[in-house]
């Protein structure tokens, strides 16, 4: 078995659990791990349209599970773009600029307009009515450390806060939980190598984790880009697979495992 899924505590239950599929590496990761411990039939995913600018992750999503035989559903909830696109550059019709890494965090307030204003509580929400419906008792999602920076709705806080909420149901238990909630990126995608090898499957190339590009390469430059190479570099993946994900030069692959190694050392 693998060294990392060992460590994760996932909850004893005989009944199906439910999670939150994106396409993202994050989540991709969590579904195979799922399936891993509790079996294809008992996993079911659902994945959300709200109209995002990196709609083709759900093309991903929609991959993986098929290639895994889960349930998955894909909810459509696209008003979400109707109501956000003054605050939020990841929804179609929005006027902002996703912002690069570097824009972000030069920004007075190190501002992620990223944020989709309370998406990641519509989809626990949603989540619960479904595991409702269909006698499940826990929902997941692959929130991780790595989030906690620009997304309130990412941390422990917010799902312990979610919970108490759950909580007040008197005709259904559950509970949310967030396996990778302290994990790093590299973590992640360690574990993700590691099921790979575990289960024959092509893992790590087949996600889609970029808000700024919607073509067959992710930019290497959003947030979210961002974090997933310098975690992929730091789990010493192979420089010619990542160099096929990523619109990056050698050079500029070069550039960052050498800004990561002095970091490192400092």
């Amino acid at each position: 078995m693998s060294k990392i899924l060992k460590t994760i505590k996932f909850p004893k239950t005989n009944k199906n659990v439910c999670l939150a599929l994106s396409g993202g590496l994050d989540s991709v990761v969590l579904l195979y791990a799922l399936v891993q411990n509790y079996g294809a039939d008992r996993v079911k995913c659902l994945s959300f349209d709200y109209n995002q600018r990196h709609s083709v992750e759900l093309e991903y999503a929609k991959k993986h599970a098929e290639s895994l035989g889960v349930y998955h559903k894909l909810v459509d909830i696209s008003y979400l773009s109707s109501i956000v696109p003054e605050v939020s550059s990841l929804v179609k019709g929005s006027g902002l600029k996703v912002l690069s890494s570097d824009e972000s965090f030069a920004t007075e307030k190190n501002d992620v307009n990223t944020y989709v204003p309370w998406r990641n509580g519509q989809f626990a929400m949603i989540e619960a009515a479904f595991a409702e419906a269909n006698d499940c008792n826990y929902i997941f999602q692959a929130t991780n450390a790595a989030d906690v920076y620009g997304y309130f709705d990412c941390t422990l806080k917010f799902r312990n806060a979610m919970n108490r909420v759950f909580d007040l149901n008197p005709r259904h238990k559950i509970k949310l939980v967030t396996p990778f909630s302290k994990f790093k990126k590299e973590q992640i995608v360690k574990l993700g190598l590691e099921l790979e090898a575990l289960m024959n499957k092509d893992i790590i190339d087949k996600t889609w984790s970029c808000y700024a590009a919607n073509n067959n390469k992710e930019c290497g430059i959003c947030n979210s880009c961002t974090e997933k190479l310098k975690g992929l570099i730091k789990a010493k993946v192979e420089m010619p697979r990542i160099l096929k994900m990523f619109n990056i030069t050698r050079e500029q692959f070069e550039e960052i495992r050498k800004e990561l190694k002095n970091a490192r050392e400092s």
